[in-house]
């Protein structure tokens, strides 16, 4: 990020300008008018929609636009009405309409649940989107719940007789239904698949039915952060998503770094945490960020919002690496774990691509199909060459 390539630069600067937009609208502090009109806009919108963060920066943009004291700023006036405006807005007003309609199927969902009598718990984005400062600023793209597994079936029922399409079922910790055109719904059985990864279902498993502490709330919250950070990466809204709710909460952070250590996220949770603190602090300066924060900070910036291919890959390999103390078994040991994935991730993959193919009989075919596809169709076959090549550079 910090090359001497002006294109690099450029890329550089246009994550900064978002960060700075989103530091501005969850501290709810005014942008510089004289900082806005020094950003390449178009640059910065489309960072902002690679971080899913596009509601969340017009806020503060329209604000900018719409105050009296833009003397000087000429080029402001002149984006009021432009096409990049207003496909920003359209951005910022379909998030708002999204989240009014997502309130209203959970609500129907929830008082279904409440009448088969089955527990449940709002994950995620459903709790944090309360803690911004204005509706739709954080943007959803779905609705995780965690709910009693034992009303599975009822509850798929009452989702497909809502007009839902099922895309997911009963292969894994979650079930997905899809209803055109905004209604994604999550239900999780498990707050993690235990195939993948059992010690942390195991550590979370006394909180199936509610998160005993704000604490306990929080610890997911990172872990489940730093399951995307150590896979493909994620970015700026898991850092504001934190913000919020710790601007919200007095933490005891001495249980929740004892907690923490119980699971390996201690030495994650405190450096992240504190590099939260010290981005949306009131005087922040980059300069005060030391060498490890900046590049954490770089991480989450070229992230964007679900991670890149290749940090997957690299995330990978290292930790094939680390677990065989060679790159060479490494690289085999991983390039064997994406040709022959595990049962369960067969499953689901069965499920989403070839649901005739699911049975365990058919399991041999199941995996030549997979390799068939990776191979011949198009779009497959270039993740797939890239995959190689990087496995081949690392």
């Amino acid at each position: 990020m910090t090359s001497a390539n002006p294109e690099n630069r450029e890329y550089a600067d246009s994550l900064y300008h978002m960060l700075y937009l989103c530091r501005c609208a969850v501290c709810v502090e005014p942008a510089s008018a004289a900082a806005v009109s020094g950003m390449d806009l178009p640059k910065v919108f489309a960072r902002c929609c690679e971080h899913s963060v596009e509601s969340m920066a017009f806020e503060v943009l329209a604000d900018v636009l719409t105050q009296g004291n833009l003397q000087g700023q000429g080029e402001l006036h002149t984006l009021k009405n432009s096409p990049l405006i207003k496909e920003w807005q359209s951005r910022r007003d379909s998030s708002v309409r999204k989240a009014i309609l997502l309130d209203a199927m959970r609500s129907s969902l929830y008082k279904f649940l409440d009448q088969i009598g089955a527990w449940h718990v709002s994950l995620k984005g459903i709790v944090l989107k309360d803690l911004y400062p204005k509706v739709g600023m954080r943007q959803m793209a779905d609705n995780d719940v965690l709910f009693d597994d034992k009303f599975r079936e009822q509850v798929r029922d009452w989702f497909v007789a809502q007009g839902f399409t099922v895309q997911l079922y009963g292969v894994s910790n979650e079930d997905v239904y899809l209803k055109e055109p905004i209604y994604n719904f999550e239900m999780h059985t498990r707050l993690f698949d235990g195939d993948r990864h059992s010690d942390l279902q195991r550590y979370f498993e006394n909180h199936r039915g509610e998160f005993l502490r704000d604490e306990d709330f929080y610890l997911y919250l990172v872990t489940h952060e730093f399951m995307h950070y150590r896979s493909c990466g994620t970015g700026i809204r898991s850092l504001t998503d934190r913000y919020v709710y710790l601007s919200h909460h007095h933490l005891d952070f001495d249980y929740v770094q004892g907690e923490a250590a119980k699971i390996g996220l201690a030495e994650f949770e405190l450096a992240s945490r504190l590099l939260v603190q010290k981005v949306f602090s009131p005087d922040f300066d980059m300069a005060a960020l030391n060498v490890e924060e900046q590049k954490m900070l770089d991480y989450y910036l070229t992230s964007g919002t679900y991670g890149t291919d290749a940090n997957g890959t690299e995330n990978a390999l290292e930790k094939k690496t680390r677990a065989t103390g060679s790159k060479t078994f490494g690289k085999i040991l991983f390039a064997l774990g994406r040709v022959f994935p595990s049962r369960g991730g067969m499953a689901v993959w069965c499920e989403l691509n070839a649901p005739a193919l699911k049975s365990r009989w058919m399991l041999p075919a199941a995996y030549i199909w997979r390799i068939a596809r990776s191979i011949f169709v198009s779009k497959t076959a270039r993740k797939t060459q890239n995959e190689i090549k990087r496995i081949w550079k690392y």
